[in-house]
């Protein structure tokens, strides 16, 4: 059913798929059903899954996508990204953040809300590895939301949140376990306002 969405309706503008099971023939409907749809048409793409290696080469590429919600499963590198209209960005990712890389020097001049979900135990340097990304692209002018979600506990490095000149909303999610504490101090917060 999923891949006859995009020839029943030739034009759609928005796709949103939610909480459907995690297998690979859900993968592979959801990334023909993006193949074949109208490639000019398509504004926002909502899936909580991931895409096969020829829809993920298509999905970085739509010349008019403002919005993407994406699972980026085992995924270490993206395919070149050029997306002039994009907006925002959800993006759940399983382990490391190489990912990012694909996004330097990307013309992303409207960008305003990007929202991470990381799934692995290890975090890491997340925030610097994006910081780059934002002093690298005309991010910081535009970029007014923020939001990270992590599953497990990890400790960031907040001062590279100083790139985002525009930031309006700040939303870090780091689950804590019994005896650990934040390392959000009086200074950060200074700082960071």
């Amino acid at each position: 059913m999923i891949t006859t969405f995009s020839t029943r309706c030739p034009n759609l503008q928005r796709i949103t798929l939610h909480c459907l099971p995690r297998s690979s023939v859900i993968i592979v409907a959801i990334s023909e059903m993006l193949l074949t749809c109208n490639r000019i048409t398509l504004q926002n793409f909502d899936i909580d899954s991931s895409l096969t290696e020829p829809a993920h080469k298509v999905i970085f590429r739509l010349p008019n996508l403002c919005m993407l919600r994406l699972a980026l499963e085992g995924r270490t590198l993206l395919p070149p990204v050029v997306l002039p209209d994009f907006i925002r960005v959800y993006i759940l990712y399983p382990n490391g953040h190489k990912w990012l890389r694909s996004f330097y020097r990307v013309t992303l001049d409207k960008l305003m809300f990007v929202s991470f979900h990381a799934t692995s135990t290890y975090v890491g340097d997340f925030l610097e590895a994006f910081e780059g990304v934002v002093l690298s692209t005309s991010i910081s002018a535009t970029l007014s939301t923020f939001k990270f979600y992590s599953l497990h506990p990890w400790t960031p490095t907040y001062s590279s949140l100083l790139a985002f000149k525009q930031l309006t909303t700040l939303t870090i999610v780091n689950p804590c376990q019994v005896h650990c504490s934040s390392t959000v101090d009086d200074d950060i917060l200074v700082n960071l306002v």
